[in-house]
């Protein structure tokens, strides 16, 4: 499973047998549900199937929006079926178009609202639309017709993390390992939900618990390395991510969390090559870019810090601390103007977010 969220009810394909329409849409996982278009007799069943036909091809060669064309027109000959729409409406999140996504599926729901599957998806596109609070109630809509889907019990969850709602995440936990005690992402979404609140030791327990039970999990791992770091056990942390990255030698988050470490224990070369391992596996990792530029300004070469910092500000334009930094970086070079106009437009980005801080620091710095 995603953890940006589970998939919504997939809207596959539509296929006339025997006079009589189907779609086959797999929901979540290994589950699926098929169900049949009766047309009502004052319904032209002919310019309807050859309508659905179409659709289906036009689906078959992910040309999604002549698709929702289509189908759309279907929906005007049968207005009254809510798979219709649900089809409609999981094109349009094919096409990242959750308002609509979300349009669609309360029109189905209007027509269909038992259907545990609709509220799911609804769920879905809320979330993906960045509305937790709706996606939460309607992930709770989908719990409450069909409670023993631990799938709408995960999207639930996933949603109040996002919206800080961390007991209730935890609440939503318990529910899950009721249903399923071998619950790898229950455990992840747990794991985050105590390290958001800052429970760092109930954290390192339970992650050393859980990551026996799950040895393949390297998010387990990852957050228990997080969680140690917390409690100052640099050098355990230090191990495991260690071991991390030899698992996953292309992720530059494992490696970037290295560099990070070891900065807080002063090796700044091993620092360095972290984080030049990390943004050569992510050129547009904004955060290597901030670190690679504090080493090299920490260092005093001054013309690598420059170039750092341009980079990082071609990867965020607008970010404060790469123009703070900067302008430090051109002062060191004796490129007084141009430092003097990075700390300017430091200023004004701070100024916008309330830093109080900065803002004195910069202008100490201006003449």
């Amino acid at each position: 499973m995603s953890k940006s969220l589970l998939f919504p009810a997939f809207f596959s394909s539509v296929i006339l047998i025997a006079g009589n329409f189907w779609l086959d849409a797999p929901v979540a996982k290994s589950q699926t549900f098929s169900f049949r278009w009766q047309t009502a007799q004052n319904i032209n069943s002919q310019q309807l199937g050859e309508l659905l036909r179409q659709g289906k091809q036009y689906v078959e060669t992910q040309d999604y929006q002549k698709a929702i064309n289509i189908y759309q027109q279907a929906a005007q000959l049968d207005s009254s079926n809510a798979k219709i729409f649900s089809g409609i409406a999981y094109l349009y999140t094919l096409e990242q178009n959750y308002p609509e996504a979300i349009n669609y599926y309360q029109k189905a729901i209007s027509l269909d609202g038992n259907n545990p599957d609709l509220h799911y998806s609804l769920g879905y596109s809320y979330a993906k639309a960045g509305e937790n609070q709706q996606a939460a109630d309607a992930y709770r809509q989908a719990v409450k017709l069909q409670p023993d889907n631990i799938n709408n019990h995960l999207g639930l969850a996933i949603v109040l993390l996002r919206a800080g709602k961390y007991e209730q995440a935890i609440e939503t936990y318990y529910r899950i390992v009721a249903l399923d005690s071998n619950n790898r992402e229950a455990a992840e979404i747990m794991a985050t939900a105590l390290i958001r609140q800052g429970k760092s030791q109930e954290a390192v327990e339970f992650l050393e618990k859980t990551s026996t039970q799950f040895p393949l999990s390297n998010k387990l791992k990852l957050q228990l390395a997080l969680s140690l770091v917390k409690q100052g056990d640099l050098g355990q942390s230090l191990k495991l991510l260690r071991n991390l990255a030899a698992a996953e030698p292309n992720n530059a988050q494992i490696q970037l969390l290295i560099g990070d470490i070891l900065r807080l224990q002063a090796d700044l070369d091993g620092a360095f090559q972290a984080y030049e391992t990390a943004a050569s596996l992510e050129p547009n990792s904004l955060e290597a870019q901030l670190n690679l530029g504090a080493i090299l300004l920490n260092r005093q070469k001054y013309l690598e810090a420059i170039v750092a910092y341009r980079r990082a500000l071609e990867i965020e334009e607008n970010n404060p601390d790469a123009y703070y930094y900067l302008g430090l970086a051109l002062q060191g070079r004796n490129r007084n103007k141009e430092a003097i106009a990075a700390w300017r437009q430091a200023l004004a980005l701070y100024a916008k977010k309330g830093n109080e801080a900065k803002i004195r620091e910069i202008q100490e710095l201006l003449p």
